[in-house]
């Protein structure tokens, strides 16, 4: 049995190599999302404390 693959064209190459250089790693997404849940959670806590401080006075 033979597979054959319809060639492609460098641009088509060089497009691929573009996305591949563009693309997230999952390294990245990781402190990404670690930054997003530490901002977050300063949010919320500030949101907490001004509640708190609403029914002080």
């Amino acid at each position: 049995m033979v597979l054959s693959f319809p060639a492609i064209s460098n641009e088509e190459r060089d497009t691929k190599n573009d996305t591949l250089k563009n693309s997230i790693s999952l390294q990245d997404l990781k402190v990404l999302q670690g930054k997003t849940d530490t901002i977050l959670h300063a949010y919320l806590l500030r949101e907490v404390q001004k509640q708190f401080d609403i029914r002080r006075h």
